[in-house]
């Protein structure tokens, strides 16, 4: 009985729009591999020239939002969506086409978190979207999910051998790509670095001198640091899960945790 309702729910996880890190251990468990569906991007886009209604009230602020965006007013039209996402929430499912126009614009306005949020709310309202839907939400899901400083994160990378999403999901995670972000514990940055540690990176790394604090609000200094502290911990914690909680929990508890 316990093995018929694991193949249930292994069977359920595989039927989502966006299967995300339940399925991947599953598969693993099970030795096998995990591939995320093959999708034609350009034929997906096909629902923005698409028609949508939307009620007057939710309207009037996407005109307004578009009006700011188009004036290069980005910040001034994250409310107007965010009255527009308000409106609209309650139905996702028949929502569907102004909510992921919403998503684009939040993306264009540069709230990434917003957008992420914004399509969020599509991939759980699954029930009512029917499969045409689903090679959708896989393609905009991978070309949405934001990839600031793409060209550094690229170099760094391949300069630590560390998986290019693997740095975005510790960014989101740490930090929703805010740069300026502080935390309650201190940690600062685009990667949430504790100022002893970034210290301590810098001297081991022997990189350029750690003059004040305030480095680790330079997205790209902090990157470097951050991805170099990423690349010493793959050598004692050799699984990329192992890795995000020592980055986030320090290697003590991970190893006791493992």
């Amino acid at each position: 009985d316990d093995r018929l309702m694991a193949q249930e729910k292994l069977e359920a996880l595989k039927k989502l729009p966006l299967p995300g890190y339940y399925l991947y251990l599953a598969l693993s468990d099970r030795g096998e591999n995990f591939e995320v569906p093959a999708v034609d991007r350009n034929a997906s886009k096909k629902y923005l020239e698409d028609p949508f209604d939307i009620p007057k009230s939710a309207s009037q602020y996407l005109l307004k939002a578009e009006e700011r965006l188009k004036a290069g007013l980005k910040k001034d039209s994250h409310a107007y969506l965010g009255k527009v996402v308000s409106e609209l929430k309650g139905n996702p499912e028949k929502n569907l086409l102004p909510l992921l126009y919403v998503a684009h614009l939040y993306r264009a306005a540069g709230n990434h978190l917003e957008s992420m949020k914004t399509f969020s709310m599509l991939v759980g309202g699954k029930k009512g979207l029917g499969q045409e839907w689903t090679p959708v939400l896989h393609s905009e899901f991978l070309e949405m999910f934001p990839r600031p400083f793409s060209e550094k994160v690229s170099w760094l990378a391949k300069e630590w051998n560390i998986d290019e999403d693997f740095i975005y999901s510790i960014m989101r995670q740490e930090s929703a790509f805010n740069p300026g972000a502080v935390s309650a514990t201190d940690a600062r940055g685009l990667m949430q670095l504790m100022p002893s540690l970034a210290r301590s990176l810098s001297q081991s790394w022997k990189y350029q001198p750690y003059a004040s604090d305030k480095f680790l609000f330079q997205a790209e200094e902090n990157l470097k640091l951050s991805t170099y502290h990423l690349h010493q911990l793959q050598k004692l914690a050799p699984h990329y899960a192992l890795m995000a909680a020592a980055y986030n929990a320090g290697l003590k508890r991970t190893s006791r945790w493992w």
